[in-house]
């Protein structure tokens, strides 16, 4: 027979005491094994300490041969490169995120839009019509960016529309 009042509750007393007794004896051996050692503090005075300079001297002088003068020819620049040949360079080897990177650093839109609608039409010719979508989206200039999706548009419908499956 079960009894009508189970012991209910003395399991998690048990519990507690056992964590209790744990948590003092952790706490006792801590303290044993880590003792608090007295520490004295001596205030000592105050002097300053001048190091002591000793002259230097030169046992023996070096005599130092000079080399005659060698005229020096002025450095040449570097000749500038435009960012529309950079980029023209860039898609010419097939780099079209370099010269997406290069069209971007343009501060005037004007030119900036220039340099990625060459990249949008690279893209396009070389069939790679969702990248080119991507190079549209950051065309700065809205309208241009809606001709160079109407573009793109009629690109995909020459090319068969296989793009589109």
């Amino acid at each position: 027979m079960r009894p009508n009042h189970p012991r209910v509750g003395s399991s998690v007393v048990s519990v507690l005491a056992t964590v209790v007794c744990l948590a003092v004896v952790l706490g006792v051996t801590f303290y044993l094994v880590n003792p608090q050692s007295e520490v004295t503090v001596e205030k000592a005075p105050e002097q300053v300490q001048t190091p002591v300079e000793t002259p230097i001297v030169l046992e023996e002088q070096e005599t130092v041969a000079v080399a005659p003068a060698v005229e020096t020819k002025p450095v040449q620049e570097t000749p500038r490169v435009s960012p529309e040949e950079q980029v023209a360079a860039h898609l010419s080897a097939g780099e079209f995120g370099q010269a997406i990177e290069v069209a971007e650093t343009v501060g005037n839109l004007q030119d900036r839009t220039l340099l990625l609608k060459m990249v949008v039409k690279a893209q396009m010719d070389s069939g790679d019509f969702m990248a080119a979508l991507g190079t549209i989206n950051r065309i700065p200039l809205a309208d241009e960016r809606t001709k160079a999706m109407s573009e793109r548009a009629q690109a995909m419908s020459l090319a068969g529309g296989s793009q589109l499956a």
